[in-house]
Formats: structure tokens, sequence, C-alpha cells
């Protein structure tokens, strides 16, 4: 649902699929642990059950290029292009863990609150404490969305009253940066000159009354993270970072033009290349 912006104009030059994890927007809970290794294979299974073969160029925004990245090492020559929107890194809560502590413990805090809040919204539902019409189950069931879609978080609430839906969530926020963040590492990772741009944000907002080691340290790790998107950038000869000023981290809603001009100029790579080497031949 935040490709909105993109998916109905890049729908016009060629065909989108968009495909959501285990327990989010439309997709069913899953007991299965929702990190990297485990989305790969149910969007292995998703492109198979929709005949959807390939070639592909892959669109993922924060931690699902672990997915992106993982789902290209496994399917080398299917992934032809690529575009990463403010990527996390392999290994990304060590990293931050390293380089910048309290920034870590503090960006730690709202994830790990998240997930106990899932997790016992989940257990009270399923033992039939809370019950459905009551403001205490309507707000562990909400689905906060932008106002466009009013009606559809509507609809996604009531899905949220299954517990196991729940409980698939708190999994993947869970594993977002760690468990997923270490099954993304890959030394031997190399993707030749396949089409390749990673987008970052230029923004990084800290909420009033940060303190100023606290800002410090969240500038040491912004930089940590900026070296390893442009570590991504350098997997392939045509890959580059580009900086999106005037954007936070969620670059498909704060510049929706700027990651339509990046899939566009994959696109226009690949075509050309791809007419380049049938007129040789």
């Amino acid at each position: 649902m935040v490709w909105y912006r993109i998916q109905p104009l890049l729908s016009r030059r060629t065909r989108v699929c968009s495909w959501d994890p285990a327990g989010i927007g439309f997709s069913s809970p899953s007991p299965e642990p929702q990190d990297a290794i485990h989305e790969t294979e149910d969007l292995e299974q998703a492109l198979d059950g929709a005949h959807i073969n390939g070639p592909y160029v892959m669109v993922a925004h924060s931690a699902g290029a672990y997915v992106a990245l993982r789902f290209a090492d496994q399917h080398r020559r299917m992934v032809i292009g690529m575009v990463l929107l403010d990527p996390s890194i392999p290994d990304q809560a060590v990293v931050r863990k390293r380089v910048a502590p309290k920034f870590a413990a503090f960006g730690d805090a709202a994830p790990k609150a998240e997930v106990s809040r899932l997790r016992q919204c989940a257990a009270e539902i399923g033992s039939g404490a809370l019950k459905r019409g009551t403001p205490e189950f309507d707000r562990c069931t909400a689905q906060q969305l932008p106002t466009v879609f009013s009606s559809l978080s509507l609809n996604l609430a009531s899905l949220n009253g299954d517990p196991a839906r729940l409980l698939t969530q708190a999994s993947a926020i869970a594993n977002a940066s760690s468990g997923s963040g270490r099954e993304a590492v890959n030394p031997q990772r190399r993707y030749a000159d396949m089409p390749l741009i990673v987008l970052a944000s230029g923004r990084h907002p800290m909420p009033p009354g940060t303190t100023a080691d606290l800002q410090e340290q969240a500038a040491l790790y912004f930089r940590a993270l900026g070296s390893g998107q442009e570590a991504y950038a350098a997997l392939s000869t045509r890959g580059r970072r580009q900086i999106v000023s005037d954007s936070g981290h969620f670059i498909q809603l704060d510049n929706p033009s700027a990651v339509l001009d990046a899939i566009n100029e994959v696109l226009t790579d690949i075509s050309r290349r791809l007419n380049g080497s049938t007129v040789h031949h």
C-alpha cells in the first residue's frame, strides 16, 4: 500500500507486481519466522503460483531489500535490474550497535514495544479476554494507513482480529534488522553490470528534545548506513547511489517522482541493451 503513488503510473509502461509478506495487507498469516529466508521462499512460491516467470526488476524498500537481494542471489539470471529505496544493510543491527550504541538502544525501543504489544494483543484475543466491539480490541487491531485508504483500514483492522496475523506481524518486526540482516550477508554477492540504483533518504529527523550526544550518535550511524548503501551500488559496475535530499525514509511517499525516474532509468537501460543485443546478432 505504500506503493500507491508508484504502481499506477509505472503500470502504464510495464507489468507491475506488488507483494505483501505474510500477515501484511491481504496476505494470510504464517507460523514460520518472518525473516529474509522465509519471506524469500514465500515470494518464490507467490511468483510460481501466479506463473510470473520473469525476467524481473526487483524494487524494494527498507528491510525489503534483504528479500530482493536473496532472491537475486538465488535467481541471478532472472533478475536483470534492481532499485533499492533507503535499504537496510547486511547485519544492520550489529553495525548500529557497534558505531552508535546509544542510538541503537534508542532505535530499538519502539520496535521492541510494538512486538510486545502485538504479542500481548494476540494472547488476549486468543484467550477471549478481548472482545470485538470494545475500545481495547479496536486499539489492538487498528491499521494505520493514509486517509486515502480509510475504507481499506477498516477491512485490514477486521483481519487483524486473527491472533495468528498479529503474531506474524510481530515476527516480521522482530526479525527486520537482526535475523534478516544476518541472512542478507553474502561476501560472494556480485551483480556484474546489472542496472542497479540505490535511493537514499536525505532527511533523518529526530524527535524534539533529542540530546546532543544522541544526535551525534545518529550522525555516526547514518554515515555507516550510507557506506553500506554505497557497497550495494558497488555490487554492479552500473550501480549508483543517489541521495533524495527532500525525502525521509519512505521515499516512495515523499518523492514518488524520484522513484519513478529511477525505475524508468533501469527499464530504459535494460531495453537499450536488449535492443542492442538483438541488432548485434
